[in-house]
């Protein structure tokens, strides 16, 4: 069988508080090959946002994410940084990375 795996290779954890870790592809990859599984495709996906968007009651998402942004900064300012980062590499929008993956024999 197959296996199919998506994650956000952006920073995402400091806007959901549903996310545990930022996956960079490489880091998203070897979490898979370290277990003994074999890349068969991937897909890069974009996902842009404005921040209107992102503000809007009608959207939805500002419900779902993270209360206190400015506390979470405080407490880890990596994650700051990796935000500051990703807005000056990606500008506004959020990278995907879909794997297709088997298991090696």
């Amino acid at each position: 069988g197959r296996l199919i795996v998506s994650a956000p290779i952006t920073p995402s954890t400091d806007a959901n508080p549903y996310h545990v870790n930022d996956f960079t592809s490489r880091s998203f990859r070897k979490l898979f090959s370290a277990q003994g599984f074999a890349e068969i495709a991937c897909i890069n996906q974009k996902q842009p946002y404005s921040l209107k968007e992102i503000m809007s009651k009608k959207e939805g998402r500002i419900n779902e994410r993270r209360q206190s942004l400015l506390q979470f900064y405080l407490l880890h300012p990596g994650k700051f940084f990796l935000r500051i980062r990703s807005l000056l590499k990606d500008g506004l929008s959020n990278h995907y990375l879909v794997l297709v993956l088997q298991k090696g024999n």
